[in-house]
């Protein structure tokens, strides 16, 4: 196949275009510059310059594509107008151009379980009406109804992943490295469940997803069409408390692991400061207080049955099994200086 990926030198997208090349499709990656590409340029790739916020560098791109894995978006900015910029309005213009092509390809647009919002009761599924707390998962969820218009010209495939883990993450890094110092977050509670999936079967699941999934209903949700069609949630089967998942990190680094929640008051505190901060500096941080709503939110769970029992998919490993091998790669990789217990 011929695919363009957007988002490619992120930390999802560096394994899909990974994974992409080793099955033998060609490879496109969206750069804004390619001198920022080197990570992933090894993998052969070829690059082209563009940039989803801006809809003249797209014109003429996606012609001769057969799909496009639509990846690029941001997770921290200084403000909600420059969330939306890039993950309502770049990804309406990825698909805008896609429209444009003579033959349009499939796009699976990569969204986030933020565009549901924190669980209320049972887990998320397909059906269950979005709820966004936060000012980057509104920005998710305008991109996923931004695409629903061009759902009559452009086969789309919605994807939710939940919390994404594995080698050369950033974001859950840091319970690892708390890990071994005895601790575990547990921003909701040691029994608060939550829902993951290592990147490498992400990457598969959208693969799988790109060949044999839904696509969006022509009429859209409102219209008559289910607007559960061509969407799908990612996560693996289990769906630890963070008292399990201490426990987990517990027998990796074998010793003692404890879950603990930061008062609110500390969680809110720090939040105010980063973002006061960060807009001081106009440099965006994680640490602020949008990322305080969600990490107080309680669960983030959701029910990925869908995908998992309707699409021809093989998880090769279990939870404890891929944090094992996360937990080997930051030694190797040097960012930890401990490494896992357990064979790996």
């Amino acid at each position: 196949m011929r695919v363009l990926v957007t988002g490619a030198t992120g930390f999802v997208g560096f394994h899909l275009v990974k994974r992409l090349v080793s099955a033998g499709d060609e490879v496109t990656c969206l750069v804004r510059s390619p001198k920022r590409a080197s990570a992933i340029s090894g993998f052969g790739p070829r690059l082209a310059e563009g940039d989803v916020t801006r809809p003249d560098s797209l014109k003429g791109l996606m012609g001769g594509f057969d799909a496009v894995y639509h990846l690029a978006g941001v997770i921290r900015a200084v403000g909600p107008d420059a969330l939306e910029a890039v993950n309502r309005d770049g990804t309406r213009n990825v698909v805008a151009a896609c429209a444009e092509a003579a033959r349009p390809p499939t796009v699976v647009l990569v969204s986030s379980i933020a565009a549901a919002g924190p669980t209320r009761g049972t887990a998320h599924d397909e059906r269950t009406e979005p709820h966004p707390i936060s000012d980057y998962g509104r920005s998710k969820l305008a991109g996923e109804q931004a695409v629903r218009a061009f759902a009559h010209r452009v086969p789309i495939t919605i994807v939710r992943p939940a919390v994404v883990f594995g080698e050369r993450d950033r974001e859950l890094f840091s319970f690892f490295r708390l890990a071994t110092r005895g601790y575990c977050p547990a921003p909701g509670g040691r029994d608060a469940r939550l829902s993951l999936m290592h990147v490498a079967d992400l990457c598969h699941l959208l693969e799988v997803v790109c060949l044999h999934g839904e696509r969006l209903h022509p009429e859209g949700g409102e219209a008559g069409g289910p607007s559960s069609q061509g969407l799908y949630y990612a996560a693996g089967v289990e769906q630890p408390t963070y008292g399990e998942l201490a426990e987990h990190l517990a027998a990796i680094y074998r010793r003692d692991v404890r879950p603990v929640s930061a008062p609110a008051a500390v969680t809110w505190g720090a939040a105010l400061l980063s973002e006061t901060v960060s807009r001081l500096r106009r440099r965006a941080t994680l640490l602020n207080l949008d990322k305080a709503r969600e990490v107080s939110a309680g669960e983030w769970r959701c029910d990925a049955s869908k995908a998992l029992k309707s699409l021809p998919l093989k998880l090769r490993m279990g939870l404890r099994e891929r944090l094992n091998e996360t937990a080997a790669w930051y030694r190797e990789a040097g960012w930890l200086s401990t490494g896992p217990v357990l064979p790996t």
